[in-house]
């Protein structure tokens, strides 16, 4: 699990313990998550009301902004998205079930 960790996790988990390290982990990452998902609802209720030419909310630029980065980089392209590196047949019709990756186009 932490074998990509930057050096300062893997010494501070060291130093601390696992399971101590894993509790103070889980705690920041909830409180983090707590403040994300009330600044994306602050998004919905202002982008909700707006009318043509009003700006929109910050956060809603930067969570764009974030997805289409990932999803236009190396990784979001060949592990986030479906990716075939050699072109086949157009096919036009593929049959898509729910639950299924979008496919990227690169």
């Amino acid at each position: 699990v932490y074998g990509k960790a930057p050096y300062f996790y893997v010494a501070l988990r060291d130093r601390l313990g696992a399971d101590r390290f894993d509790e103070a982990l889980r705690k920041t990452v909830d409180r983090f998550r707590f403040k994300l998902v009330t600044l994306d609802q602050s998004a919905r209720d202002h982008d909700g009301g707006l009318e043509d030419g009003d700006p929109a909310h910050y956060f809603t630029l930067v969570k764009q902004l974030t997805l289409w980065g990932f999803f236009t980089s190396e990784v979001g392209s060949t592990e986030g998205l479906r990716y075939l590196p050699v072109p086949g047949k157009y096919d036009g019709c593929t049959e898509y079930e729910d639950g299924d990756r979008a496919w990227a186009a690169i």
